[in-house]
């Protein structure tokens, strides 16, 4: 992406977050996706048992609420609870690159991001994307994801495609950020922290 914005070769994306993602994946789905992609029964079906039979309360000041089961959800700190996010960033990020090889898509958790040269690409992959959050019970919090372009006219083009998704002035655009660590220009020269 940098060399992109350094030579002004036209690019766009995007990049997601996912509100609480580890709380509101539907347990079905995920058990679903996991036993498609091989993982063992005899493993995940004693896992996911076990997942059904936790309950939660939920604090308001210095009240509490009686326990009460939940059918969404995963421990945040739990080993497979992380297995089901990879295997779900993977089904996103495959379906994408069936889209166009020109596409290229990286999941981490909660966070998204997806970029291509190619602006037809875009209504698609949005079209795609929010399908299979929805699918799966997950919400996209478009105001702590952003958008970017090497250049005015492909950002452009970006905020049409969105359109259809969400009301553009609730994303917003950025020239450089902070993702997962990283430091990332998407427009103009590199930046140092």
């Amino acid at each position: 992406m940098e060399h992109h914005a350094l030579h002004d070769i036209p690019a766009s994306g995007f990049s997601l977050d996912l509100l609480k993602c580890f709380n509101t994946i539907d347990q079905d789905q995920a058990l679903s996706i996991l036993l498609s992609l091989g993982l063992p029964r005899s493993i995940l079906i004693p896992w996911i048992a076990t997942i059904r039979r936790l309950s939660r309360v939920w604090m308001l000041g210095t009240s509490c609420s009686q326990p009460a089961n939940c059918s969404r959800g995963f421990p945040e700190g739990d080993t497979f609870s992380v297995v089901v996010m990879i295997c779900i960033g993977h089904i996103w990020t495959f379906a994408v690159s069936q889209i166009s090889d020109r596409v290229k898509a990286s999941a981490y958790a909660d966070s998204w991001g997806r970029a291509t040269m190619q602006p037809r690409l875009r209504a698609p992959i949005l079209s795609l994307t929010t399908k299979l959050v929805r699918a799966l019970g997950m919400i996209i919090d478009w105001k702590k994801s952003w958008m970017w372009g090497s250049n005015k006219q492909h950002l452009l083009l970006l905020r049409n495609a969105l359109l259809p998704f969400v009301n553009p002035t609730t994303i917003d655009t950025v020239s450089y950020a902070m993702d997962l660590g990283c430091n990332m220009t998407y427009h103009g020269p590199p930046k140092t922290w």
